[in-house]
């Protein structure tokens, strides 16, 4: 089954100062599903998209590495994987962190939304 909709959180519900970098913005916009891609884009009205919502604190409150100062927002998953932005980044260009879900210890930060798309689409072959 191939992903159809990208769709970003409402502002409202975002931390104060925090915007979604133009790459993003962009994607979401144009978005077409990519054969081999494996990383799933939340589509924040989806049921899915709402339970990443809720649960995206835990990651901070149960000690998730480099959690600790971050207010996040999620993106995108790939099975245990999950992307987020660093909602305490009012650059317009938030930094990443991934996280996999089944290991506290086991994340790592990004720079950007761009570098860690590049990343994606490198592991998935698509470039």
């Amino acid at each position: 089954m191939m992903q159809s909709v990208c769709k970003s959180y409402d502002p409202e519900i975002l931390p104060e100062g925090f915007s979604y970098p133009q790459t993003y913005l962009d994607l979401e916009k144009t978005f077409r599903p990519l054969k081999y891609f494996m990383w799933w884009f939340l589509d924040s009205r989806s049921q899915s998209g709402q339970l990443e919502w809720k649960l995206r604190m835990s990651c901070k409150t149960e000690g998730w590495k480099y959690f600790s100062d971050i207010d996040p927002i999620p993106f995108a998953r790939d099975g245990d994987w999950a992307a987020f932005f660093n909602g305490n980044d009012h650059s317009g260009n938030p930094a990443i962190v991934v996280a996999d879900l089944g290991n506290k210890e086991n994340s790592y930060k990004i720079a950007n939304f761009e570098v860690w798309y590049d990343n994606a689409l490198r592991d998935a072959g698509l470039k």
